[in-house]
């Protein structure tokens, strides 16, 4: 078998929390700073990146969850996990190889870290390392590089760059059988994400 074929993958697309801190650090560092669309008194184009504060873009993702309907057939699940990943800096690499390393799914890959350092890396490998992953696991990893359930009101201050029109694939549900959960109503009323009175979506 052609393992370095297989960790290269048929498709190319793309999560841990402190990847995406360090990486959005760096890049800050390298560029410089450009005010967000909404606060130049403008109106946002939602198929356009534009950089908010985190809390904001968790703000808009929390109110569309449990809002939308999909489509979970099997091509659908798969192009939504890939662009999932993709709106959040990821990779979804799916192998189809099925032995002792590898488990028929999906490998989450930091694409800022493959092109600073040449290409793949151990570091750059952000989940699903024998590629164990399922559409689901995408979804909740990619999710998480903006909403982590250790997530504090600093982490929310930092500015990330993201496209509104790719969010709603983020949202909840993750899969047909998905339903919301206590935890979730918590989390959809915490704090930092509304910064009033606590209200559920």
């Amino acid at each position: 078998m052609d393992f370095e074929a297989s960790y290269k993958g048929k498709r190319w697309h793309a999560s841990t929390k402190k990847v995406f801190a360090d990486d959005a650090a760096q890049d800050a560092a390298r560029e410089p700073s450009k005010p967000a669309a909404a606060a130049r008194g403008r109106r946002v184009d939602q198929g356009a990146a534009v950089t908010l504060p985190r809390s904001e873009v968790v703000r808009r993702l929390r109110e569309l969850d449990w809002t939308q309907t999909f489509d979970w057939s099997p091509g659908a699940r798969h192009t939504r996990a890939l662009t999932a990943a993709e709106a959040v800096g990821l990779q979804a690499v799916e192998s189809s190889a099925d032995d002792d390393s590898h488990w028929e799914g999906y490998q989450l890959r930091d694409v800022a870290r493959m092109e600073r350092h040449g290409g793949l890396c151990f570091d750059a490998i952000a989940a699903g390392y024998g590629f164990e992953l399922e559409e689901g696991d995408v979804l909740v990893e990619s999710r998480h590089r903006l909403d982590h359930p250790d997530d504090g009101p600093d982490d929310m201050n930092d500015p990330i760059t993201t496209r509104l029109d790719q969010l709603p694939l983020l949202a909840y549900p993750f899969g047909l059988a998905h339903q919301r959960q206590a935890s979730e109503v918590a989390e959809s009323t915490n704090c930092w994400a509304t910064n009033s009175t606590a209200r559920v979506s």
